[in-house]
């Protein structure tokens, strides 16, 4: 759905499509819907020339990739000395009164962690804290982190004082313990595309206007740039671009690891005790140690459990004597692994099952090194080997490095 804006707040509806905003009366703020959204990627333009910015916002309790909640913590110094209130005063352009005194009931003897504890109290019961801020902290220590992205307020600051208590060592200036970052489109004619995913949007296409004419040795999504093109490639260009497009959420998977789901245990023929399913969805691996100086027969493992998508899986992986087999298939859960066909030779071999590098899609995608483009931790990132694409199971891929913890996203056309 097409939409024309030209208001200070705008709340974005789950069938916007492409927004245009005219920020020449004011700053306008744009929320994204709540997710899924039907998974509709929203396009922002901006169509005035004033210095007036877009400011896009996740809807509340959701992320924004690119955005960065600010953070400002204020310590308490003393114990109280003599029963009364101790004085907070809170300053943030985030808050509707902009300026905030709290007087926070404290007694003789209190220590600077039960006064922290009575001041987060206080002002987790203010409304017009907390629709600005969430309070946290431990000990003596208050945390306000913003609820939304609007940027860095350089204002923000928590002062802890004597009111009629004593006692308190005066802290008047808080620490900046994180610095806010907003995702804003400033000039005529730029915008950005927002896609959905599980946990929050993802900025996945933007464009600035500029005539800067450039290489593409390392080019961006919509970058300006110069240059030319044979009848063949505008023909090839013109093909993909009727495919379309999905941004996928893989997760936050950790290093392969090699006892994830069964730590090390004897061969047998019977069902193995399973500790954990894949941290993500991602294939499987059995990892043998030969006992005894002989290898065992081996025979076969029969997995089962689910695919990404949730749906019943199968797989039967063959173990390779000392070293390591992998599966095609992602799984999601592993609900059972039975052994089959194995021999003892005259001590038991044994086994681990684990995960393996290559990390399933939610859904059916050829994928490959020429459709997808993979991004650990937002930097893209090569991919070594891709599944078939048959089903979801097999639509898998493989980054170059290694993962580690950190974010990983597909965006991929044409599946």
């Amino acid at each position: 759905m097409f939409k024309y804006v030209s208001t200070p707040l705008y709340e974005a509806l789950a069938n916007d499509k492409y927004v245009s905003c005219n920020c020449t009366a004011a700053t306008t703020k744009f929320v994204l819907p709540s997710l899924p959204n039907g998974g509709e990627d929203i396009t922002i333009k901006k169509t005035d020339s004033s210095a007036n910015v877009i400011t896009v916002y996740p809807a509340k309790g959701q992320t924004l990739d690119n955005a960065t909640l600010q953070v400002e913590t204020a310590t308490v110094i003393g114990a109280i000395t003599t029963s009364g209130n101790a004085t907070i005063v809170i300053t943030s352009t985030d808050m509707a009164a902009q300026t905030l005194t709290v007087s926070v009931p404290v007694l003789d003897g209190d220590a600077i962690a039960i006064t922290g504890r009575k001041i987060r109290n206080v002002l987790n019961g203010l409304k017009a804290v907390t629709n600005a801020f969430t309070v946290s902290g431990g000990d003596a220590n208050i945390v306000l982190t913003q609820i939304q992205p609007s940027g860095n307020d350089t204002t923000l600051n928590i002062s802890i004082d004597n009111g009629t208590c004593t006692g308190l060592t005066t802290a008047s200036t808080s620490t900046s313990t994180t610095a806010g970052v907003a995702v804003t489109i400033s000039t005529q004619d730029a915008y950005s595309t927002f896609a959905n995913n599980e946990k929050g949007w993802a900025l996945i296409d933007a464009y600035s206007n500029t005539s800067t004419s450039q290489g593409l040795t390392t080019p961006e999504i919509n970058e300006a740039v110069s240059c030319t093109a044979t009848s063949t490639q505008l023909n090839l260009a013109g093909t993909k671009a009727t495919y379309a497009s999905r941004l996928m959420y893989l997760g936050v998977p950790e290093l392969d690891d090699v006892d994830q789901v069964t730590t090390t245990v004897n061969m047998k023929v019977g069902t193995y005790t399973i500790a954990a399913s894949p941290d993500v969805p991602r294939v499987l691996t059995v990892s043998h140690t030969q006992v005894g100086g002989t290898t065992d027969t081996l025979g076969t493992i029969a997995f089962v459990g689910t695919d990404s998508a949730g749906a019943a899986l199968t797989e039967t992986i063959t173990p390779l004597d000392g070293t390591i087999a992998t599966g095609a298939k992602a799984f999601k859960t592993v609900t059972s692994a039975t052994g089959a066909g194995w021999v003892i030779d005259s001590t038991e071999d044994t086994i681990t099952i684990g995960t393996g590098p290559a990390l399933g899609l939610p859904e059916k995608i050829v994928a490959s090194t020429t459709n997808t483009i993979a991004l650990l931790a937002g930097v893209t990132e090569a991919i070594s080997a891709v599944g078939t694409g048959a089903d979801i199971p097999n639509s898998t891929i493989t980054i170059t490095s290694a993962l580690g913890g950190t974010a990983v996203h597909v965006l991929t056309y044409g599946a």
